[in-house]
Parts: structure tokens; C-alpha cells; sequence
């Protein structure tokens, strides 16, 4: 093996071991990604939870008052806790404190 042979296989060794090491830290970057967002969301998701329970507990009249009915009302209760309305979704990715309160 000549010495441009030898730096050949060189250069192809170390750009797949920069390839390798690319691909990990972009792995990495969508985990911390990922942890980051649920823990951003976990005020949220939790004021939701509440929300929904509060809802699933009030009378026809008062479903009335806010503009729902009680079929309506069931469906959004059955909504997953970490299933976040588009609104506030946005909101918090803006960082709106407000949606770490009472919303209604």
C-alpha cells in the first residue's frame, strides 16, 4: 500500500467516524428536544387535565352559558391530558405565561 493509498482509507475512515458522530449528536438533540418540550408541557397538560374535569362536572345550564353542549363537552373530556388545543400549544411555544393559569 502506497501513501496515497493509506491516506485514502484514511480520509474515508475519519469521515465515516464524522458521519457517525453527526448522526449521534443529532439523535441526542431530538431526545433533549423531545424531554425539553414534555417538561415545558407538563404545567400545561396538568391545568388541562383540571380543566376538563371542572367541565365534566358542570350542568346542562352552565354548559349552556360557555356555549357548549353536554355531547360536545364529552368529546373534549375525552381528549388525552397531553393532547393540547392548537391555541395554546402556540401560546406556549411563544411563552405566554398565561397558560400556566386559569384559562376560563
Amino acid at each position: 500500500m502506497n501513501i496515497r493509498t493509506q491516506s485514502l482509507a484514511h480520509a474515508i475512515k475519519h469521515s465515516k467516524t464524522v458521519a457517525l458522530i453527526a448522526k449521534s449528536l443529532q439523535s441526542l438533540f431530538y431526545l433533549v428536544s423531545g424531554i425539553t418540550t414534555v417538561l415545558i408541557n407538563i404545567p400545561v397538560m396538568n391545568r388541562i387535565w383540571i380543566e376538563r374535569r371542572e367541565l365534566e362536572r358542570m350542568s346542562d345550564d352552565q354548559l349552556k352559558d360557555i356555549g357548549l353542549t353536554r355531547v360536545q363537552m364529552q368529546q373534549e373530556v375525552g381528549r388525552s391530558f397531553m393532547d393540547i388545543p392548537i391555541e395554546r400549544r402556540a401560546r406556549i411555544v411563544h411563552g405566554h405565561i398565561s397558560d400556566y393559569q386559569r384559562l376560563f
